[in-house]
């Protein structure tokens, strides 16, 4: 019974470490992509860079105004792209804080598919590939639930959101991984 005990506990630790481990593994990539928006997808998606817009987010009527910028890849052919870059990083990690806690309260009961999410102290990733019962996070399209893949990546100070135009969960698997982002598993 000692001997059963000690495995789990150390197979416990062990599981916790690779979570742990597995959870910034991909921060550069994020901060990479929130450094130089234009350019990654751009280079990365091949998004011509008059497809993506830069605008001022204290013009927005909506609960996420904040002083910084705000990207937003309008192509046709990728999915919806954002990325608001913040000028006090606290306020990125409430804006994702708030996506966070809702994720983890919403898809406790009726997901189906795979997901993960992920929150540090500077860095952090919802990501989701199947049926969600209902959660708005992603586009209020989404309020009532259906098929998604989508993604929202925090770092530092910028929080960038990866969201279906359609019901085209390939376009965003396709994105997210050329973008080498964290993806389900």
């Amino acid at each position: 019974m000692k001997k059963i005990r000690s495995f789990l506990v150390l197979a416990l630790g062990l599981v916790m470490v690779m979570a742990f481990a597995g959870c910034g593994s991909d921060k550069n990539s994020v901060s990479d992509l929130a450094k130089d928006f234009k350019g990654v997808v751009h280079d990365k998606l091949g998004v011509a860079e008059e497809s993506i817009k830069e605008m001022d987010p204290g013009t927005f009527q909506n609960a996420h105004v904040h002083e910084g910028k705000y990207y937003v890849c309008n192509a046709s052919d990728v999915p919806l792209i954002d990325c608001d870059i913040y000028d006090d990083a606290n306020e990125a990690r409430e804006c994702f804080k708030e996506y966070y806690d809702a994720f983890v309260e919403a898809y406790g009961d009726g997901y189906t598919g795979s997901y993960q999410y992920c929150l540090k102290d500077d860095y952090g990733y919802i990501v989701v590939d199947g049926t969600v019962p209902g959660y708005d996070a992603f586009g209020s399209r989404f309020a009532s639930g259906g098929e998604i893949c989508a993604g929202i990546y925090y770092s530092d100070n910028a929080v960038i959101r990866i969201m279906p135009r359609n019901d085209d969960g390939e376009s965003c698997r396709n994105a997210i991984s050329r973008l080498g982002l964290p993806m389900t598993k």
